[in-house]
């Protein structure tokens, strides 16, 4: 399985939609999105892997502040955004930080999104406690580190 990691810029989001059109993705590939900004080639672009029923991971909790800063003071656009996180081929994804225990729970008591259903990034030796003890009984559905 390959994992490419793209910061949600727009050229890579409209890459990632010209691939996925033309049906040039291999099924061995699910691209992860951390998202920078809110903007409608976001969304067309999370559209088009659901329409051609293709997985892609989107990062819930982006380290660019400015997304969910964003998002939050837009009612249409924070509501369009997890509408489209919803969808089956969408795989919710996590970084693991030193929040990260009470983000988890939050997304699962808010929205449903059971443990055994992210897509985990590990990234610092700092936090392995941390996910080990969040996901001690159920293991996240990928885990990248």
């Amino acid at each position: 399985m390959y994992f490419p990691y793209v910061r949600g810029r727009q050229n890579e989001l409209l890459a990632l939609r010209e691939l996925v059109t033309n049906d040039l993705l291999s099924e061995n590939i699910i691209p992860i999105i951390e998202p920078v900004k809110v903007s409608s080639t976001l969304f067309t672009t999370i559209e088009a892997f659901i329409k051609k029923k293709k997985k892609l991971a989107i990062i819930c909790n982006s380290t660019i502040d400015s997304f969910y800063s964003d998002i939050q003071g837009k009612e249409t656009d924070r509501e369009k955004f997890y509408q489209l996180l919803e969808s089956s081929f969408i795989i919710k994804s996590h970084i693991i930080n030193k929040n990260s225990e009470k983000e988890i729970l939050s997304w699962e008591n808010e929205r449903g999104i059971l443990r055994e259903d992210w897509l985990i990034i590990l990234t610092e030796r700092d936090y392995i406690e941390i996910y080990l003890n969040i996901f001690k009984f159920k293991v996240p559905q990928y885990l990248l580190a």
